[in-house]
């Protein structure tokens, strides 16, 4: 018959069993000590895939084998079989970690050589939040500058205040540019980013009339542009450049913005 041990079925399939190798094993610790005729009515699973299955946990050392007459097996007891295949997931873990990396360092030194020649890329904002815009802000060394809507702006300060600080904190300068607000909706953007308006090294400007655009420039090396400035940052794709002439398009432009903007 099945067994009532939902609960422990799944914490063990979480340990690296599969559903029917789970339902043995249950079985086995269940009986103690059982013949594969008595281990099949209890689990449900039919005889011929049941001696490949308590062939699998043999190997795993869940089971063992009374030579007898007929065969009987004994199960290691569930928590010390718990506990075994959890060493294992944790041994596997570590192996995963270190492998993982070995291979984020050799994309990374494949990174500085590749980027030293100038690329153009559309990027998807689910990739550009979580990958390529988390490089380029970890990385910054000096300036990151942005222009964009207030609303935008907004987004870009819930979302990515952590990376903001940490850029801050390493000494990067943070200039931002935009459009002109009431005092109510100055006084929300500056409560959604509080602790980087404390710091002396953020500064934001604004302009009467702002243009349809959405830039962000770090250490004039890399820009992104987006598609649609309307959106939010949550909605958008975005151009993202280390091309020589079109970054410092894009800082020639910002700069002269930023002379004429209006201080808060």
């Amino acid at each position: 018959m099945l067994l009532d041990y939902d609960e422990d079925i799944k914490t063990l399939i979480q340990l690296g069993l599969t559903l029917s190798q789970a339902r043995v094993y249950v079985s086995a610790a269940r009986l103690g000590k059982a013949k594969a005729k008595d281990l099949s009515e209890e689990s449900g699973v039919g005889r011929q895939e049941l001696y490949r299955i308590l062939s699998e946990l043999f190997k795993i050392g869940l089971i063992e084998k009374e030579i007898s007459n007929p065969t009987q097996f004994i199960a290691l007891p569930l928590s010390k079989g718990a506990l075994a295949l959890f060493d294992r997931k944790r041994d596997e873990v570590i192996q995963l970690e270190t492998k993982t990396r070995v291979l984020m360092c050799k994309n990374n030194e494949a990174q500085v050589v590749e980027e030293s020649e100038s690329q153009l890329c559309l990027l998807p904002r689910k990739y550009l939040m979580e990958n390529k815009g988390g490089h380029s802000y970890a990385n910054a060394k000096k300036c990151i500058r942005f222009f964009a809507a207030f609303e935008r702006l907004e987004g870009a300060f819930a979302y990515n205040t952590d990376v903001y600080i940490d850029a801050l904190e390493r000494g990067v300068e943070m200039r931002v540019i935009t459009e002109k607000v009431d005092d109510n909706q100055y006084v929300q953007l500056k409560n959604v980013a509080a602790s980087l308006f404390s710091r002396k090294s953020f500064n934001v400007k604004f302009v009467h009339r702002l243009d349809n655009l959405a830039i962000s420039i770090i250490d004039d090396k890399e820009a992104y542009f987006a598609l649609d400035p309307k959106k939010t940052i949550f909605d958008d794709m975005l151009l993202w450049t280390n091309n020589k002439s079109m970054t410092a398009l894009a800082s020639h432009y910002f700069d002269g913005v930023w002379s004429s903007a209006l201080e808060p």
